[in-house]
């Protein structure tokens, strides 16, 4: 019997402790490095998803104006009947796509249940922008949530700010290019709807932006929550996307001086000149204080139609 020959086994090269610690030093910079990019990507690609929204929104509106003989969908309208209707409710039951969410509750609470509808910007937040009476700028919490409006029947899950008006102010009833209209009121002045046709310059009146059409404790409507959602030049929330009625859309960022000749919103404080006296801090724009006192907080002044 042959006596079986053991061969040596051939040792295998294997990472040296320092080896690995360079490995994983390596990913950890090229991760850091990564990372952000892909954040800003991804808040590139939201911010793009959101003016497409909002496009298809404004692209939505001026059709409802063709067939409707050039009438401006208004902010809220109740029918003859009682039933009561907004903006975003008129255009889902078109030719928008936005999910119908009435009666949609979780254990008795309301929750966001339409996910993938134009209605919706991608980097509004879960908060539910109701039962708050406090003045909120845009990058509040609120202002970054959504709303449901509508009836029994039908309503809608929306993040976008509507321009218009439902008070009882009648030069703004006048100038407001969207509103609350009564079909059945006996005043004339409540069943006024706005014609395209009285907007002169079609690109410089907003029609829907980042925000939220907010309902009070009450559930009065009030149209005051411009939000900031998106990446700006100082950081996240500082940028607003606005459709305006020739459907073209655009980016405001709240820090920017200059972008838009008639652009007026209601005072905030710079957050670089913090430092400083309150007397000698400068102050930036962000809703129109004329409006207070009206239970309107929201409005530059080119969101309004000329006075007539």
């Amino acid at each position: 019997m042959s006596k079986r020959t053991w061969l040596p086994v051939q040792s295998r090269p294997a990472f040296t402790l320092v080896e690995l610690m360079v490995v994983i030093t390596i990913i950890a910079v090229l991760a850091a490095i990564l990372l952000p990019a892909i954040g800003n990507v991804m808040r590139h690609a939201d911010n793009l998803q959101c003016r497409n929204n909002l496009k298809q929104i404004a692209m939505s509106v001026l059709s409802y104006t063709t067939d409707y003989q050039g009438a401006i969908p208004p902010t809220m309208v109740k029918r003859k009947g009682g039933t009561i209707y907004y903006w975003c409710n008129l255009l889902a039951m078109r030719d928008l796509a936005g999910e119908n969410t009435a009666q949609k509750t979780v254990g008795g609470q309301l929750v966001r249940t339409s996910q993938n509808t134009v209605l919706l910007c991608p980097s509004s937040t879960l908060d539910y922008a109701q039962q708050n009476d406090s003045f909120t700028t845009p990058d509040d919490d609120l202002a970054q949530g959504w709303y449901r409006v509508g009836n029994a029947e039908f309503a809608t899950d929306c993040s976008y700010y509507w321009n218009g008006y439902t008070g009882s102010n009648t030069e703004l009833r006048h100038r407001i290019p969207s509103l609350y209209v009564d079909e059945s009121a006996s005043n004339p002045e409540q069943r006024i709807y706005h014609n395209i046709a009285e907007v002169p310059q079609r690109s410089h009146l907003a029609m829907v932006m980042d925000g939220v059409f907010w309902l009070d404790y009450q559930g009065t409507p009030r149209p005051q929550r411009i939000a900031a959602r998106h990446y700006g030049e100082y950081g996240s929330r500082f940028l607003t996307n606005i459709a305006f009625y020739d459907a073209h859309v655009e980016a405001f960022d709240r820090y920017a001086p200059g972008r838009f000749p008639h652009r007026n919103w209601a005072e905030e404080e710079v957050v670089e000149e913090m430092h400083l006296p309150e007397e000698k801090r400068h102050k930036k724009p962000i809703m129109n204080p004329d409006f207070r006192g009206e239970g309107l907080e929201g409005g530059p002044p080119y969101f309004l139609l000329p006075k007539r």
